[in-house]
């Protein structure tokens, strides 16, 4: 991996080029004056400050670091594993080491082990663009040599982990220089999803059917009768065609159509949810919701309402957006700034008969979620809240219709 690199050096007031300047011109004035304990002492000051500022200028050349991550997909509670590498690509070899990566204010993941926190000081604020990072120091690293190790990061709450980058801090070894080289890296974003529970997906599948065959996700439609087959040992007693074992000698078992379930819409209206912690439980029902009718073969779509800093998200499976791009957009969702009302305009796949269409709401009483029911009126609608719904005109569910007792 190619990294970019940005350098910048550091040091005390001996190691700087006026305090050497200085030191050195006392130095010879003092030996001029035949003062020669002053002048050893100042020579040697000068001397020391001089090779501590080219050491530590020339510390982090020939450094290189990236990491990676083994996965871009994770749950609340559950790691991931970075990789880091730093290589030193010069003879010489470096005394100390450390190698920081940037930290959140309140980061979706942290690592579990093998680096402690740290903070900037101003100066080094404004040339870092951070103040807090994680470190891992490292002790010493011979010329041409390169270390390898592993970090388990835990995820903390739903979020999108990016780090783009990492910086390295080395210098001199009496401490009086540093130099830092900040390297850009191409690790991918993890999501950290919200909490993906089972969920019960009848009131999903027994709406209305397609009937398209052999596909995932299929059901047997009793209403429809396709043949009839021979008994068999663990044939299900309900399967029997007891009119034909009447008028035959043989028992034949039913065989049913298999159909596949329409495709499924879900609109998220957060306006409408008054606490944090209620916007979580409904995208954490949301995405298990997804992840369920995607292990079924059901196509499903999403709308997030337009936010201070973002527009409207509309996401069908039509379009080829797949359910790990949606679950995506459900770990990044910050409910800061939501718009109460709906761009109608931009959902021409929900007004479709083969849609069924959801809207997520607290109550379901709130201006866009009726603004909605009056738009989608001819294409059945339907509400699923955390509270009972105050909307009469449409038939809604309740978040622990489908995580408990069922409906």
């Amino acid at each position: 991996m190619k990294n970019k690199r940005r350098a910048s050096a550091g040091s005390s007031f001996i190691a700087s080029w006026v305090a050497i300047a200085i030191i050195l011109i006392l130095s010879a004035v003092s030996l001029r004056y035949s003062l020669t304990a002053l002048g050893a002492v100042l020579s040697f000051l000068g001397v020391l400050g001089l090779v501590a500022k080219l050491w530590g200028m020339g510390a982090v050349k020939g450094l290189e670091a990236e990491f990676n991550a083994d996965r871009n997909i994770v749950e609340i509670g559950q790691s991931v594993n970075f990789n880091y590498t730093v290589e030193n690509r010069k003879p010489l070899p470096v005394m100390w080491l450390e190698f920081c990566v940037r930290a959140e204010k309140d980061p979706c993941l942290t690592p579990a082990f093998g680096f402690d926190k740290g903070s900037f000081e101003e100066a080094d604020v404004e040339r870092y663009g951070f103040r807090e990072f994680y470190r891992r120091r490292l002790v010493f690293l011979m010329g041409f040599q390169a270390l390898s190790w592993q970090t388990a990061w835990t995820a903390r709450h739903r979020g999108v982990f990016i780090e783009d980058g990492c910086f390295l801090r080395t210098g001199d070894s009496f401490g009086l220089a540093e130099s830092s080289a900040v390297f850009e890296n191409s690790c991918a974003p993890i999501a950290v999803l919200p909490k993906i529970e089972p969920v019960i997906l009848t009131p999903f599948l027994r709406q209305a059917w397609l009937g398209n065959t052999g596909k995932r996700g299929q059901v047997e439609d009793i209403t429809i009768l396709n043949s009839l087959r021979d008994y068999q040992n663990g044939d299900s007693w309900k399967r029997i065609d007891w009119r034909a074992a009447a008028r035959q000698d043989e028992i034949k078992v039913k065989i049913f159509e298999k159909v596949t379930p329409e495709r499924v819409h879900f609109i998220f209206d957060c306006a409408s949810f008054a606490a944090p912690a209620d916007v979580e439980r409904a995208l954490s029902l949301l995405a298990s919701v997804l992840v369920a009718l995607d292990e079924a073969g059901i196509p499903c779509g999403i709308t997030l309402p337009a936010r201070q800093d973002c527009g409207q998200i509309d996401m069908y499976a039509e379009n080829g957006d797949s359910t790990e791009s949606m679950l995506f957009e459900l770990a990044g969702f910050e409910a800061i700034g939501v718009h109460e009302h709906f761009d109608t305009d931009s959902m021409l796949y929900c007004d479709q008969e083969s849609v069924q269409l959801w809207v997520i709401s607290s109550g379901g009483a709130g201006k866009g979620c009726r603004e909605l029911i009056t738009f989608f009126e001819n294409s059945g609608i339907r509400l699923l809240t955390d509270v009972p719904s105050r909307n009469d005109d449409v038939s809604a569910l309740e978040f622990d219709d489908i995580t408990e007792g069922g409906v």
